[in-house]
């Protein structure tokens, strides 16, 4: 049930207004003063305050104070006698949400407790959609241990607040997308992220989508219709694959990020936007400038703040937190209960190169889920390719000059360590029964 405080000095007209608001659902308070509700406000009980103005403690100003200090999305209307517009507008100016002249119109009352109370609900629901963007998006959804990652995710914490373009260079697969996501929910929380991959569409469609159209400028515009520029208005456009733009469509590019201004196919009419630019490529820009097929002015222009993402092979510390991170997401996805990765697979994933980088790894982990049939994942679980990857050893047993009995061991040890301890995975691979394994391990040494 709704919280409503309602403050006065005047015993006849909280009761007034208690018995109009207990008749329609809603749970009230009623107090003299506001210092007598801020320990109730801070434990969060109130949605909605309505109070008397008077020349003592309940003044506009103290109350709003108060009240905002401590929760900035409670709405406070005020009551006045005063018929003057200039105190009604300064105690809007403050923070109200609005005021009304006694006496009171119960109707008019009613409709202005819905509005706030609607308001309010309205400004949290924002608040939780950009919480929940920030945490899927975010910095803190980027899983990143080794010493390369966090000097990336400090560079984005010190250039997203700007306006300058950013062009994020790495190879395909590292997370370009989602590194451009964090600045956007660091720098401009709430606008509108707008993406578009520059290397999969033509060359017309590619600057329609960009810039929008008018109404006949080709077969088939029937209505006017704005550009991903436009449609990212205060917030930001993510240009991944940047490298395979048209040169055509670089010219009027560099025209947004010199001006900030574009048009539409079809118009000469020019349209302003405040839209920040973000570009992502896995090409070596400098060679594509050489050779004609990138701008350098654009290049220079888009290389203002240059992210570099190293690869998945080069930061090898955050292979297993990654793999972990993705072993949680997918299992829950899945409604399975995979809570491990065993020490044998860890082993394979670290000596792995991963040409596909992070989302290489993430397929990895999601298809070992599927193919899981107990709480671990096994070698048995992974792609062929990723199992062969594992030591030869036979070989090693060779150069080694190993008896026969010291391969025994080995091939026992390395076998149980696979199953993270599970015998009877364990007894099932050797082909051996389970007092018989026993033995042997008792006979080895194998704990």
């Amino acid at each position: 049930m709704l919280s409503i405080f309602v403050i006065s000095d005047e015993y006849a007209f909280r009761i007034e207004l208690k018995d109009l608001l207990d008749q329609h659902g809603y749970n009230v308070r009623i107090f003299s003063d506001i210092s007598e509700c801020i320990e109730q406000i801070k434990s969060g009980e109130c949605d909605l305050i309505l109070s008397d103005l008077n020349k003592d403690n309940n003044t506009a100003e103290n109350i709003l104070k108060s009240v905002k200090s401590i929760n900035p999305n409670i709405e406070v209307i005020f009551f006045t006698e005063s018929e003057s517009i200039e105190l009604a507008a300064s105690i809007v100016k403050l923070g109200a949400f609005d005021y009304m002249q006694k006496p009171i119109i119960p109707d008019n009352l009613l409709i202005k407790v819905e509005r706030a109370l609607g308001h309010k609900r309205m400004i949290e629901e924002i608040e939780r959609l950009q919480e929940n963007f920030k945490r899927e998006y975010g910095l803190q959804a980027i899983v990143a241990e080794s010493k390369e990652m966090l000097n990336v995710l400090r560079e984005v914490t010190q250039v997203a607040k700007s306006d300058s373009p950013i062009l994020i260079q790495g190879e395909s697969g590292t997370g370009k997308e989602l590194i451009a996501r964090a600045i956007h929910s660091s720098g401009r929380p709430g606008k509108p992220f707008i993406p578009i991959n520059c290397g999969a569409m033509p060359e017309t469609l590619l600057e329609s989508e960009l810039f929008g159209y008018m109404k006949g400028a080709f077969t088939g515009a029937r209505i006017n219709k704005k550009g991903l520029f436009e449609e990212a208005h205060d917030g930001t456009i993510f240009m991944d694959e940047i490298g395979d733009m048209p040169l055509i469509t670089q010219v009027k590019i560099l025209r947004a990020l010199d001006f900030g201004e574009i048009r539409r196919l079809g118009s000469n009419t020019p349209i302003y936007v405040n839209t920040r630019i973000v570009a992502a490529t896995n090409k070596d820009m400098l060679s594509l400038v050489k050779d004609g097929k990138f701008r350098e002015d654009l290049y220079y222009r888009l290389n203002v703040i240059s992210i570099k993402i190293p690869p998945l092979r080069e930061r090898k510390s955050d292979i297993i937190p990654l793999a972990n991170h993705f072993l949680k997401l997918y299992s829950a996805r899945m409604g399975k209960d995979v809570k491990k990765i065993s020490h044998e697979v860890r082993q394979i994933l670290l000596k792995y190169d991963w040409p596909g980088n992070v989302r290489e790894l993430e397929n990895v982990i999601e298809r070992a889920i599927v193919l899981a049939q107990y709480d671990t994942i096994f070698p048995d679980d992974l792609p062929t390719g990723l199992q062969s990857n594992q030591p030869d050893i036979i070989k090693i047993a060779i150069e080694k000059r190993w008896s026969l009995k010291e391969l025994e061991k080995e091939y026992l040890s390395n076998v149980i360590k696979n199953y993270s301890g599970n015998l009877s995975k364990a007894v099932e691979t050797l082909g051996i029964a389970r007092n018989t394994l026993w033995r042997k391990m008792k006979k080895f040494g194998i704990k």
